[in-house]
């Protein structure tokens, strides 16, 4: 019987093989995400070191206003009359149901006095925070800058109502003076909250009390008691602050818009160092769901992973921010729209070609809403101006209002205020009729409509305000309320 020598178990070669392709292939897939991971960084530096070399914030830091003293600070005025009104259900809650329309049922009326009364202390605590000069909110902007939280506006909105409701009380009451003066001091809160930290929703709360001082306006001026020469002489300063008040609309547009560049640069840092991933942003797993952008940055390492991405999706969110900047500083609304569509036309395209991921779906706001809202802000402060000088120019004339706009000037305007819808430069449109005269803007459709109130689209109603209409019509008669704007509990 021969001895047998066993054969030597040989490795199989391509198992040694495979795994060396594999080695390989990661160790390319590494190189070519360092390289393009290294690219899209600089790239995306770049960017922010150019606003950086010319003069703009780029962090949160960069937005900070200067500390004041609090001898000087209208702020601890606001916030004090503010949280005694935020702390109060009785009477402030029924009185949050009366609508600013006149003329009042008598149970609206009695809900306005016993909160008028109950606030009295509130009112004077603002009307002293009008005395000062300078406002800080002490809201600091730190990283991650996104989750910044704005703790008073809410109570800031409250605060307003207060006031407007205090102006047309005090008008019903025959001191239009002290109307007036409400009226004033909604204007300087509204500049107040446009100097806390820089976003836009502060901007747009901002823009919404203004608009309220101007519907208190629309109510309080057909029957102004202007022949009173301090009623005449406050009502000439509440025309001109509405005018002077225009470049610090714009300053807040500005600023709001310059925010939300810094917004998108430190997000998209945050991002890419793991601080921050697109579920804890959003809520849920991406702008359109779980995709695979959403999943890698959430995961262990994956804002190391998708680095790339978030660096090329933040400066196409940069750009467009930028775009929107311009837009937000034309000087009427037909130059915005050619920009803003010019933007929203190239953010179409890239989209179509799937070069929007996650993180520019979620942060590339087109921001036109915010910028409408605008121009009709300033349309607003315009219409309710020259209103006002309307209603001096007929208490000077025995009743009889001009038959065109041009006779207001020089005594009660420098020139016919100039609609910011009109592509032609052209002043807002005054239809002088014995019955229901009005005032009226062309609105976004850029189309004079000769006044009309019809709805603008199917659904809207003009009980939705001037701006559901296809031209925003400012009356100057009192017109009759229509009793479904009552609440049912305040109904007489």
């Amino acid at each position: 019987m021969s001895d047998s020598v066993p054969h030597a178990t040989k490795k199989p070669r391509w198992a040694l093989r495979a795994l060396g392709t594999i080695i390989l292939l990661l160790l390319s897939a590494l190189t070519v995400h360092a390289w393009w991971s290294s690219r899209a960084a600089v790239a995306f530096r770049a960017q922010v070191a150019t606003y950086a070399r010319a003069g703009q914030p780029t962090r949160g830091e960069d937005l900070e206003q200067p500390a004041v003293s609090d001898a000087d600070n209208a702020v601890i005025d606001l916030r004090t009359a503010a949280a005694a009104i935020s702390a109060s259900t009785q009477p402030y809650k029924p009185f949050s149901d009366v609508g600013f329309t006149l003329p009042w049922s008598k149970k609206e009326r009695a809900a306005v006095d016993a909160t008028i009364a109950h606030h009295a202390p509130e009112l004077d605590r603002v009307a002293v925070a009008a005395t000062k000069t300078a406002n800080d909110w002490k809201i600091r902007l730190r990283s991650p800058t996104i989750s910044t939280l704005l703790p008073d506006l809410s109570s800031q909105r409250a605060l307003a109502n207060l006031l407007a409701g205090a102006a047309i009380h005090a008008h019903l009451r025959g001191d239009d003076a002290q109307a007036l003066e409400h009226v004033h001091e909604l204007l300087f809160q509204s500049r107040a909250i446009d100097q806390m930290a820089p976003t836009l929703v502060r901007h747009l709360v901002a823009v919404g009390i203004r608009a309220l001082a101007c519907a208190a306006i629309e109510q309080i001026t057909p029957d102004l008691r202007a022949n009173d020469p301090a009623v005449w002489q406050k009502a000439m300063k509440l025309i001109a602050e509405l005018q002077s008040d225009e470049p610090s609309l714009q300053r807040g547009l500005h600023g709001a818009l310059l925010a939300e560049r810094v917004f998108i640069i430190d997000t998209a840092q945050c991002l890419a160092n793991g601080k921050l991933t697109l579920a804890g942003i959003s809520g849920t797993a991406g702008a359109r769901g779980a995709s695979v952008m959403s999943a890698v940055s959430s995961s262990p390492g994956g804002g190391y992973l998708a680095r790339p991405l978030i660096f090329n999706d933040a400066r196409l969110c940069l750009d467009r921010a930028t775009q929107c900047l311009a837009a937000g500083d034309a000087p009427t609304w037909p130059a915005a729209k050619a920009l803003i569509d010019a933007a929203t036309a190239q953010w179409n395209e890239l989209a179509q070609k799937g070069d929007i991921h996650d993180f520019a779906q979620l942060l590339g706001a087109s921001y036109d809403r915010a910028i409408l809202t605008q121009y009709r802000a300033i349309t607003d402060g315009r219409l309710a101006a020259t209103a006002l000088a309307l209603r001096l120019y007929a208490v000077d004339h025995y009743g009889e209002r001009p038959p065109t706009l041009a006779q207001l000037v020089p005594t009660y305007l420098t020139a016919p205020l100039v609609d910011p819808f009109a592509s032609d430069g052209a002043a807002l449109k005054y239809l002088q009729r014995a019955i229901d005269p009005i005032l009226y803007s062309l609105d976004e459709n850029m189309i004079d409509d000769g006044g009309s109130e019809n709805p603008k689209t199917s659904g809207l109603s003009p009980k939705q305000g001037r701006w559901a209409s296809l031209d925003a019509v400012m009356h100057l008669t009192r017109q009759p309320r229509d009793p479904a704007t009552i609440t049912e509990d305040l109904r007489d």
